[in-house]
C-alpha cells in the first residue's frame, strides 16, 4: 500500500494495488481493516480499477470491488484508470481519446483538461512545448463522459488518472508520464 498525503488539504490517500500487486482476498481485507481502524486519518483511497483502451475507451477492470465498503467507511473513493500492464500500443490509445488538435507531452505532461481534473491550479497557464508527433486531450469529452458515468453509477468520489505510457515516439519528449488527481464533482 503506497500513502500520498497533503497537508494542505488534510487528506490522506493510500493506494490499493489489489490483485495487480498479487494481493490475495486475505491482504485486500487487511488493508481495507486498515481504513476501519486508522478512518480519522485514512480518508481518501486510490485503488486499481479502470484501464484506457483501445479507441480511447475506459475499461473496467476484473479486479476486487472496494468502493462500496471505503464508501461506506466515510473514505473517499478514487478509482484508478491505469496504463498497467503497459501495452505496447497505449501510446496510440491516448492518442485516440478523440483529439481533434495535437498537444505536446513530456516527462510531466501538462494535462489540460478542465472538467476532469481538480487538482490542476494553474490550467489557464498551461503553456506545453511542441511536439508534432503526440496528440494528448484536445477533446477529451467522450473518455470524460465514461469516468463520469462511472462514478455516478458506482459512487466514486472520482479518478486517479494514472497513464505511463513505455511505447517510443518520433517525438524525444513524448514519454508522456500523467499523474492526476481527478474528477471530485460532476455535472
Amino acid at each position: 500500500m503506497l500513502v500520498c498525503a497533503s497537508a494542505q488539504a488534510g487528506i490522506v490517500m493510500p493506494w490499493l494495488c489489489l490483485e495487480r500487486c498479487n494481493d490475495t482476498s486475505s491482504d485486500i481485507g487487511n488493508q481495507l481493516a486498515q481504513f476501519s481502524v486508522n478512518s480519522s486519518v485514512l480518508n481518501a483511497a486510490a485503488f486499481e480499477d479502470y484501464n484506457l483502451g483501445e479507441g480511447g475507451v475506459l475499461v473496467k477492470n476484473n479486479l476486487t470491488q472496494v468502493a462500496g465498503k471505503l464508501r461506506g467507511m466515510g473514505v473517499a473513493t478514487y478509482a484508478m484508470v491505469s496504463s498497467y500492464p503497459y501495452p505496447p500500443q497505449f501510446l496510440t490509445w491516448m492518442r485516440q481519446v478523440r483529439l481533434p488538435t495535437r498537444l505536446p507531452t513530456a516527462c510531466q505532461l501538462c494535462v489540460c483538461v478542465p472538467r476532469l481534473v481538480r487538482s490542476m491550479k494553474s490550467y489557464a497557464t498551461c503553456q506545453p512545448t511542441a511536439c508534432p508527433h503526440v496528440q494528448v486531450f484536445a477533446d477529451p469529452q467522450p473518455f470524460i463522459a465514461a469516468c463520469i458515468r462511472a462514478a455516478r453509477t458506482e459512487g466514486l468520489t472520482g479518478f486517479n488518472i494514472d497513464w505511463e505510457p513505455v511505447s517510443t515516439c518520433a517525438c524525444a519528449l513524448a514519454c508522456a508520464c500523467v499523474h492526476v488527481h481527478a474528477c471530485t464533482s460532476f455535472p
